[in-house]
């Protein structure tokens, strides 16, 4: 079966799906290849891990006429506690203090599934390809060649455009001979629901300790817990018993929530940085996770993926209008240069807070507790620290100010 395309999306995930939907509005026919139903167990995607999604990427989703569908399953965000273990070093960002009703918002990923999901299926000029699997890739023409596996058939796609959304360990970006840079954090993070005697009434916590960040996100009646700790410790903190796990967990959090009264489920995977010099090449571009990896300290992963989509569907939408192809250098060289500073600053600012709160060095310590009870007495340093919390960092894409996809096309039209 040979079939063509004018997008092929690889990865039905956060991002991949996201970006299909951003693009369904359009005169674009997408496909979308996608390895797991996203209710499958071995799905990674959608699994019971939680999000924190940023006040910017709110707005896309609100743009992309998204958020009421998410909304019933989200939390608010309404403050940020940051803080050093066993030091003096503390600093508190709000809502009210940034005069908007909420930082952010946190869903669990198993609820974004079955939002986006439900939304793909029934969208006009999106045919899905699912389970099914990429045995090749041939970018050697205008119109890319994949090979795919599915149902026990051979099938051929071809499109001018094929984006990588198929995560971190991607085969098509490797196909695609697109180079990556890796670095090892030697730590996992180890993420359950728990819950609490003192509720957390919209609080987020973000609290460093020698063996690497805690992070505790408010969700429904229970905080999604994030927990990054040496390597070699991923499989037996996974295993403890509840007791024991909780045993660990209390002199590492404090008793500022009261006790931890149950633990859910729990889970492990390592932690990696990845960067790309060069997102495309011959009209192949990574999207997401395939396109970086961050550290989970400061909660910006699928932030950074979202306005990835955001600026890809701008520019996507445009080269439409312009008739220029989706998969031309000129267009990829575009969204190369919108992406690369927003990319470098996180990549950068996650990596360093990962480092610089995992050193017990005594210097560097009171550098950094100096410096987080400082920040609220130097206005600059907090709004650039909570503006980049918060997704509002410029240049941003017009999705992420607001600006609806028929208005955008309006914009290019009157140009």
């Amino acid at each position: 079966m040979k079939k063509k395309f004018d997008i092929i999306i690889v990865g039905g995930g956060m991002v991949g799906a996201t970006l299909a939907l951003a693009l369904s509005e359009s005169d674009y026919q997408i496909a979308l290849i996608e390895a797991f139903p996203y209710q499958s167990q071995q799905q990674p995607s959608f699994d019971d891990r939680s999000i924190a999604l940023s006040w910017g990427s709110v707005q896309i989703l609100k743009s992309l006429s998204l958020w009421d569908s998410f909304k019933q399953f989200a939390t608010s965000i309404n403050k940020i506690l940051v803080c050093d273990r066993g030091h003096f070093g503390l600093h508190r960002i709000s809502a009210v203090q940034r005069e908007v009703p909420y930082l952010g918002q946190v869903i669990c990923n198993r609820d974004c599934g079955e939002v986006l999901w439900s939304q793909l299926k029934i969208k006009q000029n999106i045919q899905i390809f699912c389970p099914a699997t990429v045995s090749s890739l041939n970018i050697g023409s205008e119109n890319k060649i994949l090979q795919l596996e599915m149902d026990n058939e051979q099938i051929e796609l071809s499109a001018e455009l094929i984006v990588a959304a198929d995560g971190a360990q991607s085969k098509v970006r490797q196909m695609a001979g697109i180079s990556v840079e890796t670095a090892d954090y030697d730590q996992a993070a180890i993420i359950a629901n728990i819950q609490t005697q003192i509720p957390h009434q919209g609080l987020a916590i973000e609290r460093f300790t020698k063996t690497g960040p805690l992070a505790l996100l408010p969700l429904q009646d229970r905080w999604s817990m994030v927990w990054m700790v040496p390597k070699a410790e991923q499989e037996s903190m996974v295993q403890l018993t509840e007791t024991d796990f909780i045993k660990k967990l209390q002199p590492i959090l404090g008793y500022r929530l009261g006790k931890i009264t149950k633990v859910g489920e729990r889970a492990g995977y390592p932690l990696q940085r990845l960067k790309l010099n060069n997102l495309y090449n011959q009209g192949v571009v990574a999207v997401g996770n395939a396109a970086h990896s961050v550290h989970p300290v400061s909660g910006q992963g699928f932030n950074l993926g979202l306005r990835d989509v955001a600026w890809l569907t701008e520019l996507l939408l445009g080269a439409a209008w312009q008739q220029i192809s989706p998969g031309s250098d000129e267009l990829l060289q575009r969204y190369q240069l919108k992406r690369i500073a927003d990319t470098n600053r996180t990549l950068a600012v996650t990596d360093i807070l990962a480092r610089l709160f995992a050193n017990e060095n005594s210097l560097l310590s009171l550098a950094r507790n100096l410096v987080l009870s400082g920040l609220s007495l130097c206005p600059p340093a907090d709004h650039w620290l909570s503006d980049t919390a918060m997704g509002l960092q410029p240049p941003l894409p017009k999705l992420a100010c607001g600006l609806t996809l028929e208005e955008i096309a309006d914009d290019y039209q009157s140009c």
